[in-house]
């Protein structure tokens, strides 16, 4: 995918990477385009992840209403709620090591920045905790690049343009 993104559009890999994740939160929770389409593509970027039919006019209300810091804010509290903890200064540590190859490490920190990132989570650990909660409530699909890399393979020239605009139009 990342060959044909460079040859073909003028996106960045994790832009394009961000905008697959999104929209397949998006497909996964149901809800239609059309309920999400007027959130601009950061805010919509920011609630993607916890978005389902249930909440959807909610956090569409939350998202019109407020800055994309405070929805970062609003979704991290959530997930932090919903696995039934919210982290204080008091709560206890522990020390978790683990050995990772030199090819290893490079794909978890890039997936801990971006856990940081989306979830707008300070510190490494809140975003592995956020990594692996999503995982095990089979959020996260592990093979979604590769899925999507191979279905573009196949399409002819023309759905290559439609996709391209499609993400194009997205983006912005």
């Amino acid at each position: 995918m990342d060959e044909w993104l460079e040859k073909n559009t003028a996106i960045k890999r994790s832009t394009a990477r961000a905008l697959i994740q999104t929209y397949d939160a998006i497909v996964k929770s149901g809800v239609k385009w059309d309920k999400v389409k007027q959130i601009g593509w950061t805010k919509l970027r920011a609630v993607a992840g916890v978005l389902d039919a249930g909440n959807a006019d909610h956090l569409i209300e939350v998202a019109s209403n407020h800055t994309k810091a405070e929805i970062i804010r609003l979704v991290q509290d959530h997930l932090a709620g919903s696995a039934g903890q919210k982290p204080s200064s008091s709560t206890a540590t522990q020390v978790k090591t683990f050995k990772f190859r030199d090819d290893q490490i490079k794909t978890v920190q890039a997936a801990i920045d971006r856990a940081k990132e989306v979830a707008g989570a300070e510190h490494d650990t809140a975003a592995l905790e956020i990594i692996c909660r999503h995982y095990l409530e089979g959020g996260i699909e592990m093979t979604l690049a590769a899925a999507v890399a191979n279905h573009i393979r196949g399409l002819n020239e023309n759905a290559v343009q439609r996709f391209h605009r499609l993400v194009n139009a997205f983006k912005n």
